[in-house]
């Protein structure tokens, strides 16, 4: 977080984060971004190898997976997604640029 030029950490799901990159709007209320982002595993729901929209919430720099949202979730099958329990859990900074704001 930005506090008259200089960086100054901040609490996202209970780890200290420092970002530059952080908007001074969603640091100085302490809220966080939501993006989604295509990751590619096997669905077992559906017996195929392919991409998989997960939601991630955060600030830029840290963005930490929350849920699968694909349109074919049903039985609560993202509570136990293989795609899921697969990635990791922080985005890696340099794949941030082509995550999306919407589904």
């Amino acid at each position: 977080m930005h506090d008259a030029g200089r960086l100054v950490p901040f609490v996202l799901h209970g780890e200290t984060v420092i970002s530059e990159e952080c908007t001074v709007k969603f640091c100085l209320f302490g809220g966080s971004m939501i993006k989604y982002e295509y990751e590619t595993g096997m669905c077992k729901q559906l017996h195929y190898n392919g991409l998989w929209s997960v939601q991630y919430e955060g600030v830029p720099g840290h963005f930490k997976k929350v849920k699968m949202v694909c349109p074919c979730i049903r039985d609560e099958c993202d509570q136990n997604c293989e795609v899921f329990k697969n990635i990791p859990e922080i985005k890696a900074a340099d794949q941030e640029w082509h995550m999306r704001d919407e589904r």
